[in-house]
């Protein structure tokens, strides 16, 4: 009885193992990524970054002093600023949006177009800064639907935003909302009020600039962005993300009687889930469809760190199944290949940390792309 306990364990283990060295084999030879040869990568597309000042002061940078270096240093197309709203309201409870301003200012000073995100999520983590009077009418897992009190506060602040900083003319996108249906870190927005919220930015911009949407790219998510695009209007645009080996603090967190609950990330497991294999979505479908619509097809967020669990290590061999310098290359290929116009180095902040610490070995490459 032991010994065909132990047999029929030996077979399941190889039979997974069969079965993971059959789906590595898909993921490899159906990676999109693979061009041919002779592809013509000569299309410049227009790179940009993403900043944010929280992630700035944990590297124990003042933030605004790197926020300028970054700018003179890499001397991006665009860059990407975010409404972190529980960090821009005076002791009374106002809006007070001179960080926001100072970063426009100074993009303007240097002829960089700016991407402003705003609503109730906007990008880096945790994705939501409400006011503590707003977050607790919130329970983990809720979707915020156009019809809630919390709606109203946020087109109100919406509203004051527009107000305030639509005279700059280096806005290009306002970016309404962050990955809006996907609630892996907390909680979701409802397609009707991503909606109302579209209408209302564009309706109180008298410049009338297009509207910027984005979403998560990994195979659980395929399809989720449809709704998305009837929220858009002609030259309007929608980002996808482009994350290839990531590893992140915790594994997805789960709910329980209402209750957040979250495991610890193995140590040992580097995931690669995005844009690896037949699960994934087809960027040269997305974009192919996504244009034929008459809208924009970017990628704002294209892995440009390691995404590790210890983002505190610099050195390229501290990581295991690493995201490697020659990674960025191949990406930005990928994607001139498709002729994205808009492309966002993401983890800028960890690049420059890199710098130094060191390693300029991410540095040189992101500039060797952006000199091409």
């Amino acid at each position: 009885m032991l010994k065909k306990i132990i047999f029929l364990f030996k077979l399941l283990i190889s039979l997974i193992f069969l079965v993971l060295l059959i789906v590595v084999g898909i993921t490899l030879f159906s990676d999109e990524r693979n061009l041919p040869k002779n592809a013509d990568l000569s299309f410049k597309p227009k790179f940009g970054i993403s900043f944010s000042q929280n992630v700035a002061k944990e590297y124990g940078y003042e933030w605004k002093n790197f926020y300028t270096r970054i700018l003179d240093d890499l001397k991006p197309d665009w860059v990407r600023v975010n409404f972190f709203w529980n960090q821009m309201i005076d002791d009374q409870g106002n809006l007070d949006l001179s960080d926001l301003i100072f970063q426009i200012e100074e993009a303007q000073k240097r002829d960089v177009k700016v991407i402003v995100a705003l609503g109730l999520k906007v990008p880096y983590y945790p994705e939501f800064y409400l006011p503590s009077n707003l977050k607790e009418k919130l329970s983990y897992g809720q979707e915020v639907d156009k019809n809630e009190e919390i709606a109203q506060a946020i087109m109100a602040t919406d509203r004051q935003i527009i107000k305030s900083l639509s005279k700059y003319d280096n806005i290009s996108f306002w970016q309404v909302e962050n990955e809006p249906s996907i609630s892996d870190v907390g909680f979701s927005v409802s397609t009707e009020f991503v909606k109302k919220e579209a209408q209302l930015v564009k309706a109180e911009d008298p410049k009338k600039r297009p509207i910027l949407v984005s979403f998560q790219t990994e195979f659980g998510f395929r399809s989720f962005y449809t709704p998305l695009l009837l929220i858009l209007e002609k030259d309007d645009a929608i980002s996808f993300n482009m994350f290839l080996k990531t590893q992140t603090i915790t594994l997805p967190p789960i709910s329980f009687f209402g209750k957040e609950i979250r495991l610890p990330w193995p140590r040992v497991f580097n995931f690669p889930f995005f844009q690896t294999g037949p699960a994934s979505p087809k960027f040269s479908r997305l974009k192919s469809k996504i244009e034929s619509l008459g809208h924009q097809f970017m990628v704002l967020e294209m892995q440009a760190e390691p995404y590790n669990k210890n983002m505190t290590k610099f050195s390229d061999n501290a990581f295991i199944y690493p995201f490697k310098p020659a990674d960025i290359k191949r990406s930005t290929n990928f994607l001139r290949f498709l002729k994205v116009e808009y492309v966002g180095f993401w983890g800028i902040e960890w690049v420059y940390k890199a710098v130094d610490s060191g390693n300029s070995s991410w540095l040189s490459t992101i500039k060797e792309e952006i000199g091409k």
